[in-house]
């Protein structure tokens, strides 16, 4: 994974931190809000500082260095890059995205929110966030993913989600992708999911010129939900 995270995004001023609030669900302090710019985590424009003991919101570039261990065990081990063209473009060119982790018996009452923001036209007129969702054995959270758009000129979205779910994990993943008209977005969520662990996922999507969503379950236990 490029790049360590953490640093200024391309678009930050365009952006603007009140702008990206007011796109956010519920009042800020009932919500863990990290946001990406061209797929990029935008530490200036997010608000996860007030995560529990062990949670960890922000940049997969930055848990490649921070948890190795976690990213590797866990990373392109679901979404097979050979099963999908879109899946493998993303994997070539992954540089940043969202890393979600909450640990074992760890109950969040709070949703994480994810806005991944693209600004359209040049130089970032492709982006491919890769994102890690990690919730450990008895882990309990909601996670809600929002696409948008601002700016002008056309721009590509390719994201690819991997959702991991532990030993009687509950996890509730919202997704809500309301790109510009003139955007394409092609999306792909993998979930994989231990004993007893259950997921729901709702998917809602009102933009883009042209959308897809592939979504892939894996149930590797007993009583596994989905």
């Amino acid at each position: 994974v490029g790049g360590a995270g953490g640093r200024a995004s391309p678009g930050v001023r365009s952006c603007g931190r009140e702008a990206v609030q007011e796109l956010a669900l519920g009042v800020p302090a009932t919500r863990l809000l990290a946001v990406y710019l061209n797929g990029r985590f935008a530490p200036e424009l997010s608000s996860v500082g007030g995560a529990p003991k062990g949670v960890v919101v922000g940049s997969l570039a930055a848990a490649s260095q921070r948890q190795p261990e976690i990213v590797r065990q866990h990373l392109g081990r679901y979404a097979a890059a050979e099963a999908n063209p879109f899946t493998a473009l993303n994997t070539a060119f992954i540089a940043d995205g969202a890393f979600v982790l909450v640990p074992k018996n760890v109950v969040l009452e709070q949703p994480i929110q994810l806005i991944f923001v693209s600004t359209g036209g040049e130089p970032a007129a492709v982006t491919h966030p890769r994102n890690l969702i990690v919730a450990d054995e008895n882990a309990q959270v909601s996670v809600i993913e929002q696409y948008v758009g601002i700016g002008a000129g056309p721009y590509w979205t390719n994201p690819v989600t991997e959702l991991v779910l532990g030993q009687e994990a509950v996890v509730n993943a919202y997704r809500v992708q309301r790109e510009r008209e003139d955007a394409f977005h092609t999306a792909t969520t993998q979930s994989a999911q231990g004993r007893g662990s259950v997921l729901t996922s709702v998917t809602l999507a009102f933009g883009a010129r042209l959308a897809r969503h592939d979504i892939n379950a894996s149930l590797g236990g007993e009583a596994a939900e989905w």
